[in-house]
């Protein structure tokens, strides 16, 4: 899980729709540039500075999720 991250401070949301702080030190900026050349569309929460939201398409497979989440986690220890 990703909340299992050390550079993760929380994370909250129902259902596939999260949200997901992250220690303060992370540029958002190149990290969801990263996260975009990694494979992964994000974008950051609206009501806080340091998260990203993740909203996976109803169609998403349990594969895709776990792809998805382990090239979040990788790209959080690239920072």
């Amino acid at each position: 899980m990703i909340k299992e991250n050390s550079k993760v401070v929380r994370s909250w949301g129902i259902g596939l729709f999260r949200g997901v702080e992250v220690d303060k030190k992370i540029d958002m900026g190149k990290f969801l540039h990263k996260a975009l050349e990694n494979g992964v569309l994000t974008d950051l929460f609206i009501f806080r500075d340091h998260a990203f939201r993740f909203a996976p398409p109803l169609t998403i497979t349990n594969d895709e999720i776990d792809l998805a989440v382990e090239i979040l986690k990788k790209t959080l220890d690239s920072f």
